[in-house]
């Protein structure tokens, strides 16, 4: 309520609101997904959402207070650097299992406030994002276990989010899950755009698939204009997003 009377003092209209792994679902998961069963893991930068889907329906949701945001941290702390370049490290040469990464690709470390620069592997830096990203997907199995189904998800995982896009998250994640696993690539209504097309846009395609296909029912004011204003959105949402994760 709070959040809607704010939202409306500036202006802005407010159609409707949406849980976020809700709205990551509407841009990753199809309707054989959710009716045969599938559970998405949204690993965004302060939390990683889950839903489990069975019967076409949501059969239990939930967070876990740990994200992507927590490996920036890590490795900001273990190769002293700043929040920004580890950042950049972790989206640039991040790897989820250690025993995969290269131990030969060296990567440049910047010194920072007079520290001398230093050098380490691609395994180092997985060394320090491993042990995190094992401890989400733990906390997250405990979190499917909460739905208290006994069956099979057809569809297996899916992950999405930014933090999906470390390297061979999915072989850490089958070794934790034991469960088919697949990166979920945001997908528009109407068709692609590429500004948009990487697992970390999932929640904001969500949002605009949701208003996109429940135009008629939440009322909106022009809906003669869709076109142009989801064509803004994207742009808009590509040039703030990038910069996020």
């Amino acid at each position: 309520k709070d959040l809607y009377t704010c939202l409306e003092k500036t202006g802005v209209g407010v159609m409707d609101f949406v849980l976020e792994p809700l709205a990551s679902a509407h841009s990753v998961l199809d309707e054989n997904e959710r009716k045969l069963g599938v559970i998405l893991v949204d690993i965004g930068g302060g939390t990683t959402d889950i839903i489990v889907y069975h019967d076409g329906g949501v059969l239990h949701a939930g967070t876990v207070p740990i994200g992507g945001s927590n490996i920036t941290y890590d490795i900001a702390y273990g190769v002293q650097t700043t929040l920004e370049n580890a950042e950049q490290l972790k989206c640039q040469y991040g790897s989820a299992k250690s025993a995969l990464a290269d131990p030969e690709e060296n990567i440049n470390i910047t010194g920072t406030n007079g520290r001398e620069s230093k050098i380490i592997s691609s395994k180092q830096l997985a060394d320090i994002i491993e042990p995190r990203m094992d401890e989400i997907f733990r906390l997250v199995k405990n979190e499917i276990r909460k739905s208290d189904f006994i069956g099979d998800f057809t569809f297996g995982i899916v992950l999405t989010g930014g933090g999906a896009n470390l390297q061979h998250i999915t072989d850490l994640s089958q070794e934790i899950f034991q469960q088919p696993i697949k990166i979920g690539q945001p997908q528009l209504t109407g068709g692609v755009s590429e500004k948009v097309n990487n697992p970390r846009y999932s929640t904001g395609v969500g949002l605009i698939n949701y208003g996109t296909e429940n135009w008629e029912e939440l009322e909106y004011d022009n809906p003669n204009n869709i076109n142009s204003i989801l064509k803004r959105s994207i742009s808009k949402m590509g040039n703030l997003l990038k910069n996020w994760y």
